[in-house]
């Protein structure tokens, strides 16, 4: 050739130039086709790293359930250490018994799901986890509800109480004494309806909730001598109200907005009556906005 050998050139160098516009010197558009495979390529990659996130969460689920250490862990020997965490007042020696586990079980040979059923059924217990910890402790996590107040039932004539929790569930007290049991307000002017899987949510006792928490806030030393709580008007849809009686027989109504503002009031009226003694109060109305209305002994 003329001028000499022409240099060598890879496929490389022919690609480069042939995606090259001669009039433009710009990067001619791939075709549709480069661009399905293109579009092919990432999808297929996004669907690869979906498969791998998913292997990774079920590999993390039952690690911590301990399925992989069933399978790749050698067969323990007997449960020698069972371990309980709460954030309640449920005792491991209760757990232990309801769970009614053999004193001769393998830690390996226990069915933490059939054991974690049995305890989700529990009113008291909000959630539970159970896991294993080889080689030869069982682990048991739960949350508790927490009671507000207390509702009286009276099955064979024999009173007993449902606890009511401040998200509305009901239960029977496990592990809480009866010096704490006696310490709730009792609820009435509701009624408790059981059915197969319990006793039916109370949808309002997030009101209550919120307003006996006002209460001992505001009035720690008076809230604690309401034993009576009336519900009955609460779910009215004009006038939705809570009724205290307290201890000395005297009934304080409160509309279910503004506690505190009602608080206030009640605070000082009774501070007042200490001051300059009355006759005596049976009833004090703060449920209307701008006054307080008290009624005095006859």
């Amino acid at each position: 050739m003329a001028g000499g050998v022409r240099g060598h050139r890879s496929w490389r160098d022919l690609k480069r130039k042939e995606d090259i516009s001669p009039s433009s010197g710009k990067r001619r558009p791939l075709s549709m086709r480069a661009r399905l495979k293109s579009w092919k390529t990432h999808f297929l990659r996004i669907i690869a790293a979906g498969v791998v996130a998913l292997l990774c969460w079920g590999a993390y689920e039952a690690l911590s359930s301990g399925a992989l250490q069933d399978i790749f862990s050698p067969k323990a020997g007997k449960i020698k250490r069972f371990e309980l965490k709460t954030d309640g007042v449920i005792s491991a020696a209760w757990i232990f018994k309801y769970l009614d586990i053999p004193k001769d079980a393998a830690l390996s040979d226990v069915n933490i799901f059939f054991l974690k059923e049995l305890l989700d059924s529990v009113g008291q217990i909000k959630s539970v986890n159970i896991s294993r910890k080889y080689p030869d402790t069982l682990r048991v996590t739960i949350s508790e509800h927490e009671p507000i107040a207390k509702i009286a039932v009276r099955p064979d004539s024999k009173i007993e109480y449902y606890l009511l929790s401040g998200d509305g569930k009901f239960f029977k007290p496990i592990c809480i004494s009866d010096e704490t049991v006696a310490k709730l307000p009792s609820i009435r002017g509701i009624r408790l309806v059981l059915s197969d899987s319990g006793p039916l949510d109370y949808p309002l006792a997030n009101v209550l909730d919120e307003f006996l928490k006002r209460s001992q806030e505001k009035m720690p030393v008076e809230s604690m001598k309401w034993r009576t709580i009336d519900l009955s008007e609460l779910s009215s849809l004009t006038a939705p109200l809570i009724s205290v009686i307290s201890e000395n027989g005297a009934k304080y109504v409160f509309s279910a907005k503004d506690f505190e503002k009602q608080l206030d009031r009640l605070d000082y009226i009774l501070k007042y009556s200490a001051r300059k003694p009355l006759i005596g109060i049976t009833r004090i109305d703060l449920s209307l906005s701008d006054r307080a209305v008290v009624e005095l002994a006859k």
